[in-house]
């Protein structure tokens, strides 16, 4: 499709594109700060094709970030990139936070955890993952104290499950290998 700047500069989009990506085809920094699209002097929302010979008007502001679901109707590469590149980024930025804030609270219980033990203990969390478990914490969503809680129950023995707590014992096994005709190769050893 033909698109038209307000100055009258010509843009051409694939068909089914949308303001969002008619601000990232200006510029990226445009598109990661799109509040707003006039569309021939009208203000319209952002999911809403365009057609050619459009006029489109892009309204931004400072405070404004992509939402995930931009990337459910935008229609360029570049413009799901960026908002995947955004996203991405502030889902680290998150899950850092997180960690900085569960490390303060271990801290200040003088509880010293490694990173191998959190992550079983995230495991067994509704949030599955330490990523996801950083991530709640930094969101709010969830509450410290009631999580440190659980961990300080966990990691009491005979708490946890026998397969988490007890290392399994290795069986021995034999291999023969078979493939030469004369000879064979015992091998004889624990499974590992």
């Amino acid at each position: 499709i033909y698109v038209f700047t307000p100055k009258g500069e010509l843009r051409i989009l694939p068909k089914g594109a949308t303001a969002v990506d008619f601000a990232f085809d200006i510029h990226s920094q445009g598109g990661l700060r799109t509040i707003g699209a006039k569309v021939n002097g009208r203000i319209v929302p952002l999911h809403q094709k365009l057609s050619s010979g459009d006029q489109v008007e892009i309204i931004t502001s400072k405070n404004q970030s992509p939402n995930a679901d931009w990337e459910k109707f935008v229609a360029t590469h570049k413009a799901r990139q960026h908002i995947r590149k955004f996203l991405n980024e502030e889902q680290r930025a998150r899950v850092a936070q997180g960690r900085e804030m569960w490390q303060k609270r271990l801290t200040k219980a003088k509880l010293h955890v490694n990173e191998d033990t959190l992550i079983r203990f995230a495991a067994t969390t509704p949030f599955g993952t330490i990523g996801k478990f950083y991530s709640a914490i930094a969101a709010a969503d969830i509450d410290i104290e009631e999580y440190f809680k659980r961990l300080r129950d966990w990691l009491r023995p005979g708490n946890r499950p026998a397969a988490e707590t007890e290392p399994e014992e290795s069986t021995p096994v034999t291999y023969m290998d078979t493939s030469r005709a004369t000879t064979g190769i015992l091998i004889q050893g624990r499974r590992d």
